[in-house]
């Protein structure tokens, strides 16, 4: 072999291994770029995804809003078609209030006299005493009852005492609901037993 062909393979070995380290140091480079525009994908995504759950949140807000406007609506024109009348004195019977179907913060139990439209409502005590004082309401309709049972008026804040933690706008929630539409709705009311 001559001289000038070991220069020449020398140079063609040198030229390949410098190609093949530029091409190493490209991968590397494509690599690197690859990760990071993942990462920006990702926290693109991420950002997406919490515009569209804040989004739906708002939806889901605005909804409950609606349904407790209309039923607020709906109790106000039936209690305005009732025509109250002078009320019939009849006994009020104090056996047992049965417990509430759900945990509440301030409403130990309740129950419905249809005959009578009258409702029965236990508070709690001071904790952990919970057969509180107990009320009667007169001239309750049917429909107000349902609601009250299925405590479908939400609180309108969050918090917690020794019974139980409310949510805002989160139903059931039987301490709203008789607050709601009971005590507001000025129903004729006496403290009993």
């Amino acid at each position: 072999m001559t001289l000038s062909q070991t220069l020449l393979g020398s140079a063609v070995g040198l030229g390949a291994r410098v190609l093949e380290g530029f091409q190493r140091r490209k991968a590397n480079k494509d690599r690197r770029d690859n990760n990071s525009f993942s990462k920006q994908l990702i926290t693109e995504l991420d950002r997406r995804l919490q515009q569209e759950a804040n989004r739906r949140a708002q939806e889901e807000s605005a909804i409950e809003e609606e349904f407790n406007r209309r039923l607020i609506e709906e109790y106000q024109r039936r209690l305005a078609e009732q025509q109250i009348q002078a009320p019939t004195p009849t006994p009020i019977h104090t056996e047992e209030i049965p417990e509430a179907p759900y945990p509440s913060s301030n409403i130990a139990g309740f129950k419905y006299d249809p005959k009578n439209k009258r409702m029965f409502v236990q508070f709690l005590d001071k904790y952990p005493n919970r057969n509180g004082p107990k009320y009667v309401y007169e001239n309750v309709d049917p429909f107000i009852y349902d609601v009250i049972k299925k405590g479908a008026v939400a609180p309108k804040t969050s918090g917690s005492n020794k019974y139980h933690t409310w949510y805002k706008d989160i139903s059931p929630s039987l301490g709203a609901s008789v607050y709601h539409l009971l005590k507001m709705g000025n129903y004729r009311y006496q403290r009993i037993g």
